[in-house]
C-alpha cells in the first residue's frame, strides 16, 4: 500500500468533471449512511421485532448481489454517468414512498420498496470505479483511489452519528425525505458530467450472454479466486449478526438511536485510523495469512462485545473492531487485481461480489430470527466462535495460500 499524499486532492482542481463525481459520491455516501440508519430504525420501531431488521437487510442486499453482474454489462455498454444519474432519480422517488407507507404501519409495503431499491442501486454503485477510469488519466488513478477512500471514510464516520442525532430530533420519516433529496442532488451532478465511454466505439465481438458468463468461466480456472470468494462470503455471513445486534442492543440497553449512531461512528473512527496507519508503509505481510488473522481477531473482539455490560465497554470493542477490519477491503481488492487480467476485472468482480455480498444479509436475517429466543450473548458467542474457527481452518487451505503467488 502507498502513503497518502495531500497532493492527490489537486485532482479535484485539475479535472473538474472528476470533481463532480467526487462530490456526487460524497453526497450519495453520506445520504446512504444516514438513510440506512433511518430505515432500519423506522422498521424496527413499527414492527417491534428485531427479525424485521434482518428482513430489510436481506431485501436490500440480495437483489444487489443478483443484479450486479448484469448492471456491470449495462454500464459498460451505455454512458455510465447518465445511467447512474437516472438510477439515482428512480431510487430517490422510491425513498419518498417509505415514510408514506410508514405512516400507516405498512411494513410489507416498506419491504417491497426496499426490495425495489436494492434492484436499482447496482446500476449506480457498480459504475463508480469504472467512471473514475473515464475521467482520470491512468497514471493518476492511484491518487484518485486515495480520494475515493477518503470520501467513503468521511461519510461512514459522519453518517451514523448524524443519522442517530437527526432521528432523535426530526424522526425517521422526515430523515428519509431528506435522504431522497440527496439522491436527486447526486443525479443532477452526475447528469452534468461530460465523459465518453471509450468502449462504446469498440466493435462488440460477442453477445451479452457470452460476456455475462465469461467472468464465471474465468473463475472456474482460478481456485485461489474461488477460495477468496468463499472466505469473503463466510466472513460477511458472520459479520451479519453485528449489523442486527448493534441496533438491538442500543435500544434494549443503551440510549436508543443516539447510542447506535455513536457506536457506528466509533467503528468508522477505528477503520479510518487503521486505514491511515496501514497506508504509511507498504504491506509486507502475506496476504493470505493477513486475511485469516483479521478473521480470527474479528471473532475475538466481537466475542468481547457480546459480553459488554456498558456503553463504554461496547464503544471500546467497536473502535477495536473497526481497526481490525480496516485493511480487509484493500487486501482483498489487491489480491483480486493481481490474479485477474485487466480486461476481465470488471466481470470477475461482478460475479464474485454478487456472491460475497450475500453473506452479510443472510447472516443478519438468521440473527434476527434467533435473537428473540436466544438473546444477544448466545447468538454473538456462536457467531464469534464460528468466525475464529473459520480463520483457523483457512490456514489448511492450499488453494487459498496461492493468493501469495
Amino acid at each position: 500500500m502507498h502513503k497518502v499524499r495531500l497532493g492527490a486532492f489537486n485532482l479535484l482542481l485539475d479535472y473538474p468533471q472528476y470533481a463532480k463525481k467526487v462530490i456526487s459520491r460524497m453526497l450519495a455516501s453520506l445520504g446512504d449512511q444516514v438513510g440506512w440508519i433511518a430505515l432500519i430504525w423506522l422498521v424496527y420501531h413499527i414492527s417491534g421485532n428485531p427479525s424485521s431488521i434482518g428482513i430489510v437487510t436481506l431485501l436490500y442486499q440480495v437483489p444487489q448481489a443478483i443484479i450486479r453482474p448484469f448492471a456491470g454489462l449495462v454500464l459498460d455498454r451505455y454512458p455510465r454517468a447518465r445511467m447512474m444519474a437516472l438510477t439515482n432519480i428512480v431510487v430517490g422517488i422510491l425513498f419518498i414512498f417509505i415514510p408514506l407507507f410508514a405512516s400507516n404501519d405498512h411494513v410489507i409495503a416498506i419491504d417491497i420498496i426496499t426490495l425495489m431499491i436494492g434492484m436499482f442501486l447496482p446500476f449506480d454503485t457498480t459504475g463508480v470505479e469504472a467512471l473514475t477510469t473515464e475521467l482520470i488519466p491512468k497514471d493518476k488513478l492511484l491518487q484518485a483511489n486515495f480520494i475515493g477512500q477518503s470520501e467513503w471514510h468521511v461519510a461512514y464516520l459522519l453518517g451514523p452519528a448524524l443519522g442517530g442525532i437527526l432521528i432523535s430530533i426530526l424522526g425517521s420519516s422526515c430523515l428519509l425525505y431528506a435522504d431522497a433529496g440527496t439522491f436527486f442532488l447526486t443525479a443532477i451532478l452526475l447528469g452534468t458530467i461530460k465523459s465518453k465511454n471509450p468502449r462504446l466505439k469498440q466493435k462488440r465481438s460477442s453477445s451479452i450472454g457470452t460476456e455475462f458468463f465469461s467472468g464465471l468461466a474465468y473463475l472456474r480456472k482460478r481456485p485461489a479466486l474461488i477460495s477468496l470468494a468463499f472466505l469473503t462470503f463466510m466472513f460477511n455471513f458472520f459479520y451479519g449478526p453485528y449489523e442486527v445486534v448493534l441496533p438491538y442492543v442500543s435500544k434494549a440497553l443503551f440510549s436508543g438511536p443516539t447510542s447506535l449512531g455513536l457506536l457506528w461512528t466509533l467503528f468508522a473512527i477505528g477503520a479510518a485510523s487503521g486505514s491511515f496507519v496501514f497506508s504509511l508503509k507498504p504491506w509486507r505481510f502475506s496476504t493470505a495469512k493477513s486475511l485469516l488473522v483479521i478473521i480470527i481477531l474479528w471473532g475475538m473482539i466481537t466475542l468481547g462485545f457480546a459480553y459488554a455490560s456498558s456503553l463504554l465497554l461496547a464503544s471500546i470493542c467497536t473502535v477495536i473492531a473497526g481497526l481490525i477490519f480496516s485493511p480487509w477491503d484493500a487486501l482483498v481488492a489487491t489480491a483480486r487485481q493481481n490474479l485477474v487480467t485487466l480486461e476481465l476485472q470488471a466481470r470477475v468482480y461482478g460475479v464474485t461480489s454478487s456472491i460475497t455480498m450475500l453473506g452479510m444479509p443472510l447472516g443478519a436475517w438468521i440473527t434476527g430470527l434467533l435473537l428473540p429466543d436466544y438473546g444477544t450473548k448466545m447468538v454473538m458467542t456462536i457467531a464469534s466462535v464460528a468466525t475464529i474457527g473459520l480463520g483457523l481452518q483457512g490456514f489448511t487451505w492450499s488453494t487459498f495460500r496461492q493468493l501469495d503467488g
